[in-house]
């Protein structure tokens, strides 16, 4: 008996020994590039601390602080940031609460007042609450992109795609920023991940997890409901057998598929996880849908600095972007590699036609029909995609692979695409989490200022200002307890329609004409703020508004005296060049 036992826990023993190398010999690869995409997204994740520069960040904080101040709740907390859905929010929200949890618990706020005061204190905390799920989202893609790319193709296909994503320039940047834009992307790939699972095996369970992500995704971003089609299409591909095992003929699948309760139960799972996760529908239809055509609207009419043909975003005739959102093209923001991959990648599968190529290629391509015709074109709305791009260009490599027959030819081939495609990508995202560590020129032209200029000088500013305390701060007896600020100012928005400290302070103007009936001492230019005028189809487009901003610049040349010239100090486009002018005082236009 003890030598039955004793044989029979060696034996399991054995069998968790041979499992675990197995996974090991398995995910190891995984697990490297999990490592370097985690290493890359950490790099800089501080970046501005303790400002908050990058404007998307914070409406999103503003949104969730707001879900949380459960006590002033109204239909305008859910519709406060118009055309966007508000899961994100929620779930920014949801990540504040062990964090607030964790201030009170240490003492550092006593109670939820206290939290408040501390969060107009230290908002870039909050800040980094967003940027830390964007990370976290990040590195999850990694695993769904490879776990869609092993089950609807092969393990060197999902590893080749997770390659691609741990590194490639557009998301690791991307990753760094507290935004909806990582999180969505996640979700449609873990839709069309169950999508390749309702191909590959068609159970009840995987229409209910493709139809949950793909409405969470569409209460993220509208525009991503197009997930939906990746779940139809592997619906209706999935083959269909007889008993006798034989495939049935296709028009006979498509009838036994169309009447198949499982499609329309999924389409009853998406909305109702949509309205679940978005209930704005619910609270107010008409808002809602007005909200949405506003939101259409203005991506199709776009606006300064913005516009560009269909393929602008291979070809590069729209603006290349400033800040945060530069590098505004397939193969500035995935390097030349990864972009004709994808694209011969695309051919192939379309000359293949395989069911699987059917199912992959649907939403990349009708995605990119849709937002290709905006005008507001930014690389950022592209992500979502992204994944599927990825997977498209690894599965060519992969097709590649298989027809090497020597293990040096085979070597070769992996050598030269991890040069041509995967280095580049690599040495690009780590020379940006580097730059992200440089001293933002805002913050040095703030330091600047408070050093040399009186309190409540009058001080006009454009739209990528250094983070001065204003006078009409909504909460300025609050935050001028914060040892971040020294001095505070009078501050005027200096373009036209600019939102400036806790008002609105302008309209449409003449900006010369507002600096001298204001009485302005000095002026903060940005070089972001001009190159939207500067811009060759913002001169086409709104001919009259680039006119009198470039005579404004000329009369600041003229009659202004410039004081100090803050640049950054590296190459790239992450903060802009700011120059303090002084005013001189003349006469008041006539």
């Amino acid at each position: 008996m003890k030598h039955s036992l004793k044989k029979w826990q060696d034996d399991l023993g054995t069998l968790i020994n041979t499992e675990r190398r197995k996974w090991w010999t398995e995910h190891r690869t995984l697990l490297l590039l999990a490592g370097v995409g985690f290493l890359l997204r950490l790099l800089g994740l501080g970046f501005g601390d303790p400002f908050r520069y990058h404007p998307d960040e914070m409406k999103l904080v503003y949104h969730a602080g707001n879900l949380l101040d459960y006590a002033s709740w109204s239909r305008e907390t859910f519709f406060l940031l118009r055309g966007y859905p508000p899961l994100y929010a929620f779930i920014l929200a949801a990540a504040f609460i062990p964090y607030i949890l964790w201030l009170m618990v240490s003492g550092t706020a006593t109670s939820l007042a206290a939290v408040k005061v501390y969060y107009y204190l230290h908002p870039f905390h909050f800040h980094l609450v967003g940027r830390w799920l964007s990370l976290l989202a990040g590195v999850m893609t990694i695993w769904v992109i490879y776990a869609a790319g092993r089950r609807l193709y092969s393990r060197r296909t999902g590893l080749w795609a997770a390659a691609f994503w741990a590194v490639t320039f557009l998301p690791v940047k991307n990753s760094h920023f507290g935004t909806v834009d990582i999180v969505l992307t996640l979700l449609t790939t873990l839709s069309f991940y169950f999508s390749i699972r309702i191909f590959r095996d068609g159970r009840m369970r995987d229409y209910v997890g493709a139809a949950l992500f793909a409405g969470l995704a569409v209460a993220t971003k509208y525009n991503a409901g197009l997930i939906i089609l990746p779940i139809v299409a592997a619906h209706f591909l999935a083959p269909a057998h007889d008993a006798a095992g034989a495939e049935e003929p296709r028009r006979s699948r498509f009838l036994a598929a169309l009447i198949d309760r499982r499609i329309w139960l999924t389409g009853l799972a998406t909305i109702a996880a949509f309205l679940i996760a978005c209930p704005l529908p619910l609270l107010d239809p008409g808002r809602f849908w007005e909200s949405v055509a506003g939101t259409a609207e203005f991506e199709q009419t776009g606006k300064l600095g913005s516009g560009g043909s269909f393929f602008s975003y291979f070809t590069g005739d729209h603006s290349p972007g400033y800040g945060f959102f530069y590098d505004n093209t397939f193969p500035a923001s995935l390097g030349w590699g990864v972009t004709l991959l994808f694209m011969l990648g695309i051919l192939y599968l379309l000359w293949r036609r395989r069911r699987e190529d059917i199912l992959i290629l649907i939403f990349p391509l009708l995605l990119y029909a849709v937002i290709g015709q905006m005008n507001y074109k930014a690389m950022r709305h592209l992500l979502p995609l992204v994944p599927f791009l990825l997977l498209i260009a690894a599965e060519l490599l992969s097709a590649a692979a298989e027809r090497m027959k020597s293990k040096r030819n085979l070597l070769i081939f992996n050598v030269i695409v991890i040069a041509a495609a995967i280095a580049p990508q690599l040495c690009k995202s780590l020379r940006y989490d580097l730059a992200l560590y440089q001293v933002d020129t805002r913050t040095r032209m703030k330091e600047w200022i408070e050093q040399n200029l009186p309190e409540q000088s009058r001080i006009g500013t454009e739209e990528f200002a250094p983070p001065l305390l204003s006078s009409l701060d909504l909460n300025l007896e609050i935050i001028r307890r914060s040892p971040d600020y020294r001095r505070v100012y009078n501050l005027f928005g200096v373009v036209p329609k600019m939102f400036a400290h806790g008002r609105q302070r302008t309209g449409d103007h003449d900006a010369r004409a507002y600096v001298q009936e204001q009485g302005l001492d000095y002026l903060v230019l940005d070089s972001f703020t001009r190159a939207r005028y500067e811009w060759p189809l913002s001169r086409q487009r709104y001919p009259d508004r680039v006119e009198q901003r470039e005579l404004f610049y000329k009369w600041v040349r003229e009659n202004c005296e410039l004081i100090v010239r803050m640049e950054p100090r590296n190459k790239l486009q992450i903060s802009p060049v700011v120059e303090l002018y002084r005013v001189k005082k003349e006469k008041p236009l006539p």
